[in-house]
């Protein structure tokens, strides 16, 4: 990409080269190797999962979380008993993440109620494994909404603060396959839009990088206690290299590596922790209801070389 060419207003290439360039400052220089303590984080799904495990850290580093859920109050309510129980403070709330007016108005109660925001994680995702032919124009809408939209509108809404901070750092959780940038069959929204926000990561990171704000992927692979699939039947125990799933702690080390201090160089990567595993799920051993192993053959038949 020729940065010259782009529609920026007023940006010459000598201005990007200064602006990005020389006059960035050590990324996160304001944040120093100071403690958590008092610092604030913002997690989508943080009552279950991954984004629990992450949750579960910050608090027991003195960080204040803010978190949505969608519709597991008994999970909600056990996540605030935890939080009390460590002393932390929390904002719990009950919202479909689809409904971005809601959203906006969660950000700006967090900044009300804790005055800042340190970081963003953002968590939640969806699976919808199904070829474009047999996808319907809702499933592809609510999987971009998820997957792409939220984030990016989070984003948006905390990054204006993280700048007068001179300081932030933003995770995007993304899925640990290379194949899902060059286009995987069978997996049609969830690698489309996993591998834009892939993209989109790489982007807010260049933009950001002057601004004292890191942008990083943590993508997980096969994972033996999240998701949504009976992940056996998705990806066999037998093609992981490491011979075993991934644990949610092990996903959680990666996240607050990018969080901390210690990482205020490193923005725009993406760390698979998958156990080797970079291939996308086979296709044939996805429970997809609406495929028949008919339908797929005659794909692989006649499909011909691309961009050969």
């Amino acid at each position: 990409m020729h940065l010259i060419r782009s529609p920026l207003r007023g940006l010459l290439k000598g201005d990007l080269h200064r602006r990005y360039l020389r006059l960035a400052p050590p990324l996160g220089a304001k944040g120093g190797h100071e403690p958590m303590t008092n610092r604030v984080a913002v997690i989508t799904g943080a009552t279950k999962g991954i984004g629990h495990g992450i949750a579960k850290r910050l608090i027991a580093a003195g960080v204040d979380v803010a978190t949505i859920y969608h519709h597991d109050n008994e999970a909600a309510d056990r996540f605030r008993k935890e939080a009390e129980a460590s002393g932390g403070r929390t904002i719990v709330e009950r919202l479909n993440i689809t409904d971005f007016s809601a959203l906006n108005r969660f950000v700006s109660l967090v900044l009300k109620e804790f005055g800042r925001v340190d970081y963003l994680i953002n968590n939640v995702g969806i699976d919808i494994f199904k070829p474009v032919h047999d996808l319907t124009f809702d499933e592809w809408k609510v999987s971009q909404d998820i997957i792409l939209n939220a984030p990016f509108l989070l984003c948006k809404s905390v990054v204006p603060t993280m700048r007068k901070q001179g300081y932030g750092r933003i995770i995007n959780i993304g899925a640990s396959s290379k194949d899902y940038m060059k286009g995987t069959p069978g997996l049609g929204a969830f690698g489309v839009h996993k591998g834009a926000l892939a993209i989109f990561t790489k982007t807010l990171a260049l933009e950001e990088m002057a601004n004292g704000i890191t942008v990083n992927m943590v993508a997980p692979g096969s994972m033996r206690n999240a998701g949504t699939l009976p992940e056996e039947k998705r990806i066999p125990i037998g093609s992981i290299p490491l011979g075993r799933r991934v644990e949610i702690d092990e996903v959680v080390e990666a996240v607050m590596y990018f969080l901390s201090d210690h990482a205020g160089s490193v923005t725009g990567q993406c760390i698979g922790v998958n156990g080797g595993h970079n291939k996308a799920p086979h296709l044939t051993a996805i429970p997809l209801r609406s495929i028949a192993l008919g339908e797929l053959r005659r794909c692989r038949r006649l499909a011909p070389p691309l961009c050969r």
